[in-house]
């Protein structure tokens, strides 16, 4: 088992679903949701030709995560012409834990880099053309590259108040994104009202969440004791940069880096809450190049050389020991002991896995005896029947959920047995005579 063949979990269960679905219902029903469809598009053409397996969902975003290294090496060998840096940069950015989480994750966190990092290496060789068109391409796929094209934006404006150039020439870029992102604008002022209006799932961030949100993208999400020496390596390394004040180029990279994170922390604080580290996935292509780059003869480079060792280490330990729930096991143990007439439920406790259910074919709804569910993420693909507040009339219920078993309580129904698939736990209920 691995990153590319274990289970689906929720959101990618939820996209696999919705991807299931004819052309016309992916716009519309992500439309409803919180997202762009460029993602979901480009899935629903993919899977067309590939198919819906577990492999085949992840294999997108791993493309997406290597045109984002060779991206981030394009702009590497843009700035300084040399061939290690690029190399490294190229190392660094296929190596990068966080990067490497999402590029086995069926979401749109790495098309995000990637349209983003396309747009920025666009923007830096101004070609004009491909950057409007990388630039939209990223607007579709996800909102926070806005930030990005922002930083793109101010940048010009400083080079244009320092040279004072033609005006149209300089901002005509920006004119042409911002028209031809008309047409999803009343669908994404829609999206945001609804986030606003029904409320998120994310708090309000803390001033320790912006050095944490760096923090991870340099070891990643999950534990392990490589972390520690690769934070300790990778700060060392920034120690010993050449750092210039004047140097346009790195200056350019912690714009990129800092400032929207920045922003939408500060947004966070005086409106929803949207600061998320995913939802800043397209910020980590700067911290690879500032790593990278500028470094001293006698100590950065076999540093670089044992940081990208120790960050292969840590990506082999994460790629072939997944965590993600077994979803597929619990459901081909409901399929060999179900019977013609038992019914299956999700449990609504912190979370559920309707979704999940659906795309391994064995659907349950969620028992919400207390009220259906607040507005989240997800709720758009939900049909009328996905939520119940009466249990079903059968002989026998399976519950599916991944709080503790002994939290589940069924009127009218007594444990007859479970079972146990790491987190999640599957029982079955008979109905009291």
């Amino acid at each position: 088992m691995n990153q590319l063949t274990v289970s689906l979990w929720g959101d990618e269960a939820w996209a696999a679903t919705l991807l299931k679905k004819d052309f016309l219902d992916v716009i519309k029903f992500v439309s409803k949701d919180t997202s762009p469809p460029l993602y979901y598009i480009t899935g629903h053409l993919w899977t067309r030709l590939f198919g819906l397996s577990e492999i085949s969902l992840r294999s997108l975003s791993m493309l997406f995560w290597l045109v984002t290294a060779m991206f981030t090496a394009k702009i590497a060998h843009h700035f300084w012409k040399d061939k290690k840096i690029t190399t490294i940069v190229f190392a660094l950015t296929l190596l990068n834990p966080f990067l490497f989480q999402y590029a086995f994750e069926a979401r749109m966190y790495a098309i995000l880099a990637m349209t983003s990092t396309i747009a920025t290496y666009f923007f830096l060789k101004k070609n004009h053309t491909l950057y409007i068109i990388s630039a939209i391409a990223s607007l579709y796929c996800h909102h926070f590259s806005l930030f990005v094209i922002f930083w793109h934006f101010l940048w010009t404006l400083g080079l244009y108040l320092k040279n004072k150039k033609n005006f149209w020439s300089s901002f005509r870029p920006f004119f042409l994104i911002g028209l031809l992102y008309l047409p999803w604008l009343p669908f994404m002022y829609r999206q945001t009202t609804m986030v606003v209006d029904k409320g998120f799932w994310l708090g309000k961030p803390i001033l320790k969440d912006l050095p944490n949100l760096y923090l991870k993208f340099i070891i990643g999400l999950n534990q392990h004791p490589l972390q520690s020496p690769i934070k300790y390596l990778f700060f060392i390394i920034l120690l010993f940069r050449r750092w210039r004040f004047k140097d346009a180029k790195t200056n350019f990279l912690i714009g990129w880096l800092c400032l929207p994170a920045i922003i939408v922390f500060l947004l966070s604080q005086v409106a929803q809450p949207i600061f998320y580290d995913r939802y800043l996935i397209n910020l980590i292509p700067a911290l690879t190049l500032i790593l990278a780059s500028n470094h001293r003869r006698l100590f950065s480079p076999l540093s670089l050389i044992f940081l990208i060792f120790l960050l292969f280490r840590l990506n082999w330990w994460f790629f072939t020991t997944p965590t993600k729930r077994p979803f597929r096991d619990l459901a081909a143990y409901i399929k060999s002991t179900r019977q013609p007439d038992d019914s299956l439920i999700n449990w609504s406790g912190n979370a559920h896995h309707l979704f999940e259910s659906k795309y391994y074919d064995i659907y349950a709804p969620i028992y919400t005896p207390k009220g259906p569910l607040p507005f989240y993420t997800g709720t758009a693909l939900m049909e009328e029947n996905d939520q119940i507040s009466i249990l079903p009339d059968n002989r026998r219920l399976g519950v599916i959920t991944s709080e503790p078993f002994q939290t589940v309580e069924l009127p009218g129904y007594t444990l007859n047995d479970h079972q146990q698939f790491q987190q999640l736990s599957f029982s079955w209920w008979q109905k009291n005579p």
